[in-house]
C-alpha cells in the first residue's frame, strides 16, 4: 500500500463507502503501476531485463493485500485516540500521526509483509536473473503467486513468509517522518503563495497545520473554534487569522507527488536493504538492515545503496495521481 493511499485514507471518516473508496483507489493504482514497481525491485537487485508479461508478476499477490487497508485505518485510528490522550504527545499532532501510522503499519503489517515478500519474490526471483552473490543458490521458480506461497511456507516455514518484517517497520518510520513533513511544507508554500483567500463569508474550517493528513470538517472546525478562543483570551489585541483554503485535488496530488519523490530518494537504502531480505533464502548474507547496508556499500559502493531510486520515483508520482483521482472517482460511487 502507497502514502498516496494512505493520506487520502487518513482524511476521512472512516465509514464504509470511504474504506471501500480507498481499497478500490489503490488496487487501480496497481493494476496500471505494477510494472513500474517491477523495474524498481529489479533494479535494486541487480537483475536483467524482463519481458512485458514479467512486468506484471506478483500482481496478483499486490493485490490480494488491499482488504488489509480497512486493518490499517482500524489500527490507526485507535492508535490515534490512544496517542491524543497521552502526555506530551497529546498537544502534538504530528507526533500523534506518526505514532498512529507506526501502530497501523505494525498491525498491517502482519498481511502486507508476507504480500510484500510473495510479491517480490515473483518480481525479480527467476532462473535467468543474476544474482548478487555468485556462492548464492539459485532461486527457485514460482509458477503463480499462490505457487510462491506454498513453497517458501514449505521450504522456509512461517519466518519466511515473514522476513523483512522489522525492515518494513524500520524503512516506515523515515519515511513517513519525511513525508509527512515534506508535504506540509509545500503546502504552506502552495498556500502562502496561493492568490486565491477566502472571503469572510466563505471562510471554511482551516486544516491542521502540524499534519500532512486532512483532518475532517468537524474535527477541524472545533480545532479552529477552540485556537481562536484561546487566542482571544490570551492576545486580545492580536487579529484573527484568516484560514488558509483546502488544497484542490491537483494541489493535493503535487504535493503528495512531491514529498514522496523526495522522500522516496532519501530512503532508498532502507526500503533496498528491505527487499533483499525479504528476497533472500534461508539465513542469506544480509543479517539485518545495518549489515544490509554496510554489506552494499562495501560490494557496491555508496552509490549502490540509490539502486532503483529514479525507477521508486517513476512509480511513485502517477501512483498518486491516480490513487486520488479514483479514490474521488469511487467516493461518488461507494457513496
Amino acid at each position: 500500500e502507497t502514502h498516496a493511499n494512505k493520506t487520502i485514507s487518513q482524511s476521512t471518516p472512516h465509514n464504509m463507502p470511504d474504506i471501500l473508496a480507498a481499497m478500490s483507489a489503490g488496487v487501480a493504482a496497481r493494476l496500471v503501476c505494477h510494472p513500474l514497481d517491477t523495474i524498481k525491485a529489479r533494479a535494486q537487485m541487480g537483475a536483467g531485463a524482463v519481458s512485458l508479461r514479467g512486468l506484471y508478476r506478483g500482481l496478483p499477490a499486490a493485490l490480494s493485500g488491499s482488504p488489509a487497508v480497512a486493518l490499517y485505518l482500524g489500527g490507526f485510528q485507535a492508535a490515534k485516540e490512544v496517542l491524543e490522550k497521552t502526555p506530551f504527545v497529546g498537544n502534538r499532532p504530528a507526533l500523534v500521526d506518526l505514532g498512529g501510522g507506526l501502530a497501523a503499519e505494525a498491525l498491517s503489517c502482519v498481511v502486507f509483509v508476507p504480500v510484500d515478500v510473495v510479491k517480490e519474490r515473483m518480481q525479480v526471483a527467476r532462473p535467468s536473473a543474476p544474482s548478487l552473490s555468485p556462492s548464492a543458490p539459485e532461486p527457485p521458480r514460482y509458477s503463480s503467486s499462490g505457487d510462491a506461497f506454498r513453497k517458501i511456507l514449505q521450504q522456509e516455514g512461517v519466518r519466511g513468509i515473514y522476513k523483512g518484517y522489522g525492515a518494513t517497520l524500520l524503512a516506515f518510520g523515515p519515511f513517513s517522518a519525511l513525508y509527512f513533513a515534506l508535504y506540509e511544507h509545500l503546502k504552506r508554500h502552495l498556500l502562502s503563495n496561493s492568490p486565491s483567500t477566502l472571503s469572510k463569508d466563505s471562510q471554511l474550517p482551516a486544516p491542521s497545520s502540524s499534519s500532512a493528513l486532512e483532518a475532517s470538517p468537524k474535527h477541524d472546525a472545533e480545532l479552529s473554534t477552540t485556537n481562536n478562543s484561546n487566542n482571544d483570551a490570551e492576545n486580545p489585541s492580536l487579529p484573527s487569522k484568516t484560514p488558509e483554503r483546502p488544497l484542490t485535488l491537483g494541489e493535493s496530488i503535487l504535493c503528495a507527488a512531491g514529498a514522496g519523490s523526495i522522500a522516496s530518494i532519501a530512503t532508498n537504502p532502507l526500503d533496498l536493504v528491505k527487499l533483499r531480505l525479504q528476497v533472500q533464502r534461508g539465513r542469506g548474507e544480509y543479517h539485518g538492515v545495518l549489515h544490509g547496508l554496510r554489506a552494499v556499500v562495501t560490494a557496491e559502493g555508496f552509490l549502490g545503496l540509490f539502486r532503483g531510486s529514479l525507477a521508486r520515483v517513476a512509480f511513485h508520482v502517477p501512483n498518486v495521481a491516480i490513487t486520488f483521482t479514483a479514490f474521488e472517482q469511487f467516493k461518488k460511487w461507494y457513496g
